[in-house]
């Protein structure tokens, strides 16, 4: 079998990405999106409560892409506001929605309250607690924690560690529960 392999800086992305078949799961997040804001058109939702609220239907990346195509067709308003230096959070709402600034202020002091490191350490403890237990429920062996040396491998290129070293049917795997 003959395979065509591309240097991939030869590529441009547009040309790279008009080479695949549109996802047809994009216009079917499409369509929920539309049917959902329709039926949610009092309220504001940011980017990422989005891709939750629908990652049982879609891949997060799929939502992502349909919400930007519903706004970039002016289906669907945005407004992007600054979280902390060098992030930011996109809400988007139904167009029909008038008094949308006031609920964003409401969202946004919620997820300033959740940004707030000690708040986010906590989280993070919790989930890997939680992460932890449900491996070793499942007969999951722990090799180690908050290491990046393993078996005579160390990862450098961040100088990270991982949160666990895990092993099952002897099979290694290191695992990272959460990042930034």
């Amino acid at each position: 079998m003959d395979y065509d392999f591309y240097d991939y800086e030869d590529i441009g992305e547009e040309e790279w990405l008009e080479s695949w078949p549109r996802d047809v799961k994009v216009d079917e997040a499409r369509e929920e999106l539309v049917k959902f804001f329709n039926e949610n058109d009092e309220k504001v939702y940011y980017l990422k409560q989005l891709e939750v609220l629908f990652e049982r239907q879609f891949f997060h990346w799929i939502t992502a892409k349909a919400v930007n195509e519903l706004i970039e067709e002016g289906l669907l308003g945005k407004e992007e506001v600054p979280l902390q230096k060098g992030t930011s959070v996109k809400f988007v709402f139904n167009k029909r929605l008038r008094y949308h600034k006031m609920l964003i202020r409401k969202c946004l002091k919620i997820i300033r309250e959740y940004a707030n490191p000690t708040i986010a350490i906590a989280c993070g403890r919790q989930a890997e607690v939680l992460f932890f237990n449900a491996l070793t429920n499942k007969g999951f062996l722990s090799k180690g924690q908050s290491i990046n040396e393993y078996g005579g491998k160390k990862w450098t290129e961040t100088e990270h560690d991982l949160d666990f070293i895990i092993e099952k049917d002897n099979r290694v795997y290191g695992c990272e529960v959460k990042n930034r």
